[in-house]
This record gives C-alpha cells, structure tokens and sequence, in this order.
C-alpha cells in the first residue's frame, strides 16, 4: 500500500507561503511602530526647539486677587504654547495651578488666566510650561505692593 502524505515540494511551498505571510504581518506592524516613533522625535525636537524661543508676557497691571487669581498672559510666539502652569508662593508656602483656565494660548494671543488653587496672598507668581521645564516667567510683589517683573 502506498504511503500518502504531502510531497517535499509542497511542503516547502508551504513553508514558504507562511513565512512570506509571517514576514508581511512583522514588517506592517515595525513600519507603523517605527513610524511613530519617528514622528514622537520629532514632536519631541520641534517642542525643545520651540522651548528655547518661547516668550510670554504678563501684563502687570491686570493682575487682580480675589477669590481667584486673574492676569493676562500674552504669547509672543508665532507658535501655541500648551501646557501653561502657574505657581504661587506666599514665604515657604507654595501651590501649583496644574489646570489654569485657559492651559493653552494660540500664536499671538492674549487670554486671561484664571488660577484657582493658590496661596492665600501671593507674593511671587511664577509661570511655567508642562514641556519646556527650563521655562520661566516671573513677577514679584515690592516693598510698597506692586508688582514687578524678576529677571
């Protein structure tokens, strides 16, 4: 009686089918994974290039207490700056606004920022950036109770 099975040629087809067919499925999945790796790189570089021209402006004047903390804060950029965090100190008390309202500024806008969690009286109010954790904006209240820009 004959022996049936698959002859070698087949099976090497075979064979060969599935790892063609394996090495498709690997390679679409690395392209998409490297892709995106790629363009998190590059979003990456574009923020840390942007965090070294990024300019804020507050506009003293318009700085008011009350319940909440108000001021505006000018982007000078021809960029939007996202992520705005506000710190405020009162001597060694310090609290964090990590959701002032608004977080975000477009290019070339002027928006009040609403800070609801601060000290009870500031004294130094700093303006910060989620992603750019070198920047820096910061004005402090003088001797007579005004407010004035630190460099």
């Amino acid at each position: 009686m004959p022996e049936k099975g698959v002859s070698p040629l087949i099976a090497a087809v075979i064979l060969v089918a599935i790892v063609m067919t394996t090495a498709v499925l690997v390679s679409g999945f690395l392209s998409d994974f490297v892709g995106q790796r790629e363009q998190d790189a590059r979003d990456d570089a574009q923020r840390t290039i942007d965090c070294t021209r990024i300019n804020l402006e507050i506009d003293i004047e318009s700085i008011n207490i009350n319940d909440d903390l108000t001021f505006f804060l000018s982007n000078r950029n021809d960029f939007p700056v996202r992520g705005v965090r506000v710190i405020t100190y009162e001597g060694e008390t310090v609290e964090t606004d990590t959701s002032p309202e608004p977080e975000n500024l477009e290019t070339l806008e002027t928006q009040r920022i609403t800070v609801n969690e601060t000290v009870d009286e500031p004294e130094r109010i700093e303006v910060r950036n989620k992603y750019c954790p070198n920047f820096q904006l910061t004005v402090v209240e003088d001797w007579k109770g005004d407010w004035q820009m630190e460099y």
